[in-house]
């Protein structure tokens, strides 16, 4: 949704919920901004067993020294280091988690030992006889440098280390004392359909869309390598930056360099995957990573790919149906690498060999030919005959200002006039760093719109289930109509609400309806356009076809009413704010553009189900090594809020011990063609038979909609069903993935 004035970080927990008796008495006084931080930042890092043991052991020799910890967190490493006899500095940005440190210390009787200040450690200077002997710090972020920390470890170093340590001959003075960036070349055909690599024939333009200038993350999206059903390595990886933690300086980071790497077997390339690792001491015996392969089927490695996971740097497009390029086994490759002034970022590229010969070439480019004519190729959308609408002239239009626009979900990436928010107007090479390289295609585009096409909406788009339900009710739909219009033989007026890229609108008006499509976003307009001309119409110029139109369709009115509505009025939740096709927008069309209309989808049902996985929470969090209790973190548990599965990083389906404790049970329904707000129920209280002993440690939700008489239509989220299903169930969860919430039995003892 586009911003509105935001909300207030020092906002509490009750304050967040419409009702103080749904918060519970835990939470109360707490800041919301600091339940979300604990719960999305450090929940999955506090249960990655094996990274606690990392730490523990690394500090073993610390003795009665002093200790700087740097970036704190919740105090895990300064309990460790205090634990081992150690006096401790600890240094946190934030002053909630600051006392956060300090509470933990406290519960742990260790609040002697550790002295907790709030603050970046940059800022901080201490007279030499407070000064450490040694630093420990995980200030680690998806890429290794990306949090800053050679920047904190340079100043540390420097100003709040003594010059001469006692631990300089047995143990380095940073913890870690060094680390490696590592990239490593994948093909994966689900990666490509959701990541815009791979694009139905009449979308052949949206390739162009794809950012390629830019690191993506696991989280939001869920695609760490391991969730990929299909991930195939196609090179060897290669360490593309090594840091010593004890001597670099920012100096050090090269702002680029060329690498030589060789093709594993025939195929394509669409990512380059890059993790990292780091050790604890100069013999690189103790290490820590976030290497996929490290983490696969580790008891552990769930939790290290939801908190770190991995990140992605797509490749260069060219103008082929597939953007990834087909390499052949044993091809040798360039991978350049460029980097920011402090390392944070990186902007990886691949090219083949100016030095192949032309008839291997050749030999590429007829298997990349063939490739692309098998299924790794999402099909264009199921085709019927080109049947001209019928309704004659353009329909007409007209301004209106509607009263409830101002507490409406404004669309992201809305810049059509309506209301007072705010458009984002940053430019995407105005978020690259200066060396970085610009792809001409994305030149001069808002940065927002290409980070919202790479985030899901090419996965969106590929979502084969999603089109196969359209297709199947729009095609149902025209057979009806024919039979009920026989002798005026008028084709239907087609509203595609929120029409996005014109993919459904071009399906419609295939089938013979005129179409009018209305769009809030100026660059989904012109995309809109170039679909209609790749469809053999001119989507621009209106005439019997397809009709544009730049607005938020409660900002407009038509001297014609419309029969159909078109729209998809839902995100992760079924009444959630699923952009200019959202409830809202859908019920004002119904009332004032398309009267007695029918809508596709024409309702909806959002389900629940409760699970057991000790991955989620805080009950596996017991296990913490040393002995040192974090159990009094277990109060910041977020048991209220409904959040997304896409936002936690990961797909509940590939949770490693996931049991379902109950079946899928329906919260409520909706019927699209005459609901209104007030007919979504505020409070249901509803009774589950659980299918088996044991923790409940979550209910996930989940939503189908359904179109025609019969409701033979549907579609659906519930993720027990994307488990297997490798055609359709990878996009559907980048796209929409499920809600989570967790589950606390409050006022229980232990």
């Amino acid at each position: 949704m586009a911003k509105r004035p935001v909300e207030s970080e020092s906002e509490e927990m009750q304050e967040m919920l419409p009702d103080l008796k749904l918060c519970p008495k835990r939470l109360r006084g707490l800041k919301q901004s600091l339940i979300q931080k604990v719960n999305e930042d450090y929940f999955a890092m506090l249960k990655d067993h094996h990274r606690n043991e990392f730490y523990w052991n690394a500090m073993a020799n610390v003795g009665r020294h002093r200790v700087l910890d740097i970036g704190a967190g919740t105090g895990l490493l300064s309990l460790m280091a205090a634990k081992r006899g150690a006096t401790v500095l600890s240094v946190e940005e934030s002053a909630d988690m600051a006392e956060l440190v300090r509470e933990s210390a406290r519960h742990n009787g260790l609040e002697q030992s550790i002295r907790v200040l709030d603050g970046h450690s940059t800022a901080i200077d201490l007279p030499d006889e407070e000064k450490a002997d040694l630093i420990v710090s995980e200030t680690f972020g998806v890429l290794l440098l990306q949090e800053g920390c050679l920047r904190s470890f340079v100043h540390g170093r420097e100003r709040l280390l003594l010059p001469c340590t006692p631990f300089a001959a047995s143990v380095p003075a940073v913890v870690p004392c060094g680390g490696a960036q590592a990239a490593r070349l994948l093909g994966s055909a689900q990666l490509r359909k959701a990541t815009g690599g791979a694009v139905p024939a009449e979308l052949r333009h949206m390739a162009r869309w794809r950012d390629t200038g830019r690191v993506h993350f696991s989280a939001p999206g869920g695609f760490c390598v391991n969730a990929i059903d299909d991930a195939l390595w196609m090179s060897d990886r290669l360490y593309i930056l090594e840091v010593d933690f004890t001597s670099s300086s920012l100096s050090d980071i090269p702002s680029s360099r060329e690498f030589v790497l060789h093709a594993l077997q025939d195929g394509y390339v669409d990512a380059v995957v890059l993790s990292w690792e780091v050790w604890a001491d100069k013999e690189k015996s103790l290490k820590l990573t976030t290497h996929a392969e490290d983490t696969k089927d580790k008891p552990w490695g769930f939790s290290r790919d939801a908190h770190w996971g991995q990140g992605f740097q797509f490749l260069e497009s060219n103008e082929s149906l597939a953007s990834a390029f087909y390499v052949t086994a044993g091809e040798e490759l360039r991978l350049t690498v460029r980097w920011a002034d402090d390392g944070s970022s990186c902007q990886c590229s691949v090219a083949r060999d100016s030095n192949v010969p032309l008839h291997i070439q050749q030999h590429q480019d007829d298997q990349a030919e063939a490739a692309e004519a098998t299924a790794t190729v999402p099909p264009a959308l199921p085709q019927a005959p080109v049947v001209p609408a019928s309704c004659g002239a353009a329909v007409g239009v007209k301004p209106f200002e509607p009263l409830w626009l101002e507490e409406a979900a404004i669309p992201l990436l809305c810049d059509a006039e309506a209301g007072d928010f705010i458009i984002d107007r940053r430019l995407y090479e105005e978020d690259l760093p200066a060396n970085f390289l610009c792809n001409p295609n994305l030149k001069g585009s808002r940065s927002i719109f290409v980070q919202t096409l790479n985030d899901d909406y090419f996965a969106f788009l590929n979502h084969e289930k999603r089109l196969n339900f359209f297709h199947s009710a729009i095609k149902a739909m025209m057979s009806r109509w024919q039979i009920g219009t026989a002798n005026t033989h008028r084709a239907p007026k087609v509203l595609d609400l929120g029409c996005g890229a014109g993919q459904l609108s071009v399906l419609a008006n295939q089938m013979g309806a005129s179409v009018v499509a209305v769009e809030a976003s100026s660059e989904f307009c012109h995309i809109a356009e170039e679909t209609f001309q790749n469809a053999g119409f001119n989507g621009g110029n209106a005439g019997n076809q397809v009709q544009m139109i730049h607005a938020l369709s409660c900002c407009v009115e038509f001297d014609e009413k419309m029969d159909v509505i078109l729209c998809e009025p839902y995100d992760i939740f079924l009444t959630g704010d699923g952009g200019s096709g959202s409830l809202d927008y859908l019920i004002d069309a119904r009332q004032r553009l398309a009267v007695k209309a029918e809508v596709i989808p024409s309702g909806g049902a959002q389900f629940a189900r409760l699970l057991m996985s000790s991955e989620l929470g805080m009950r596996s969090m017991d296990r913490s090594v040393s002995d040192i209790s974090l159990k009094n973190l277990g109060r910041l548990v977020d048991s209220v809020s409904l959040v997304s599965s896409r936002k936690k990083g990961f797909r509940w389906s590939r949770l490693p011990d996931l049991v379902l404790m109950s079946k899928r049970v329906q919260l409520f329904e909706l019927d699209f063609q005459t609901m209104q707000r007030k007919d979504i129920p505020r409070k249901r209280s509803l009774e589950i038979e659980c299918l088996q002993d044991g923790f409940v440690d979550a209910v996930v939700t989940s939503w189908e909609v359904w179109a025609g008489p019969n409701r033979e239509h549907r579609f659906e989220t519930h993720a027990e069903e994307t488990r297997d299903d490798g055609a359709w169930s990878f996009n559907n969860d980048v796209v929409f993935g499920q809600g989570l919430q967790l589950i606390l039995e409050e006022g229980a003892k232990g």
